[in-house]
């Protein structure tokens, strides 16, 4: 029996940030494919998606939630646990980190970037 994917880690600039369960995702980004309509025929165009990845993680007694927002470009490096490993150099934050109230905080966090690299 093949292991499926249970458990993506994420590592932002050199810091791990644990996932709540079942919180994190990820789009490797890249080129992808458009529809064109002209008459009656459909044709394809290329385009650049964006690529994003977002998870929540507990905020913890010591964590500073500032600390975890970095407003540049930086590495963001995603593990899964059945093996895959991609690595980021151009990923940055889209919002400021928040806590919510109960559940351990609650914090969500989501990156954009170009295009993933699958290293292994």
């Amino acid at each position: 029996m093949a292991q499926a994917l249970g458990i993506i880690d994420v590592i932002w600039m050199g810091t791990k940030i644990p996932a709540d369960k079942g919180s994190g995702s990820f789009d490797t980004g890249g080129m992808q494919n458009k529809t064109v309509v002209a008459g009656r025929q459909v044709h394809r165009a290329q385009e650049m998606k964006e690529g994003m990845a977002e998870l929540t993680t507990p905020l913890l007694a010591g964590m500073s939630l500032t600390d975890l927002f970095f407003s540049g470009d930086g590495e963001l490096q995603i593990n899964c646990d059945t093996g895959q490993q991609f690595v980021v150099s151009d990923a940055f934050l889209i919002t400021t980190p928040n806590a919510k109230e109960g559940s351990g905080g609650n914090v969500k966090m989501t990156w954009n970037f170009g295009q993933a690299v699958e290293i292994s």
